[in-house]
């Protein structure tokens, strides 16, 4: 991902150009790094196709991710799960949230936690801040004290989990 810079000034100094693209402009030899070792080869394989054209390989089996307890997942051998919520987003100052959303993560959270996955192992994902203020409400809410991840995209970059929600 590109750095986020909000500064103009900072942007016209070319702090918007990563160490890494200017390091590629200035001759350095790109060596891809073509081996995961985290995701299930079932997710994995969306972004070796869509990014990689089929480079990424998985270091790991399937057998050694297995599919977390907790959830109907729709196919047992896949762990992705797409939920249609019908709700509408909402405006709060310059970011967005989701009550219904947010309820709904609560909800799949309470179903995992009876299932015994630890705390610890689950982490949750969003893409605007407020929304991240109201899930965090919600699980408090709901479930009380807790150390569950909750974060932005950005925030949660380069992190990792059991179970991503």
């Amino acid at each position: 991902l590109p750095p986020v810079v909000l500064s103009g000034e900072a942007n016209k100094r070319g702090l918007g150009t990563s160490l890494f693209e200017r390091l590629v402009r200035n001759g350095v030899e790109v060596n891809l790094l073509d081996t995961q070792y985290r995701m299930h080869p079932a997710i994995s394989s969306l972004p070796s196709l869509a990014f990689y054209g089929g480079l990424l390989k998985d270091g790991i089996e399937k057998t050694d991710r297995k599919v977390p307890p907790g959830f109907h997942w729709p196919r047992k051998d896949f762990p992705v799960a797409f939920v249609n919520i019908h709700y509408e987003e909402r405006k709060h100052g310059k970011s967005f949230f989701n009550q219904g959303e947010a309820d709904a993560v609560t909800k799949v959270v309470g179903f995992l936690l009876r299932d015994k996955i630890p705390e610890e192992h689950i982490g949750i994902i969003t893409p605007y801040d407020q929304q991240k203020n109201v899930i965090r409400k919600c699980i408090q809410r709901q479930i009380g004290d807790n150390v569950i991840e909750v974060s932005t995209v950005d925030g949660f970059q380069g992190r990792e989990k059991e179970v991503i929600v």
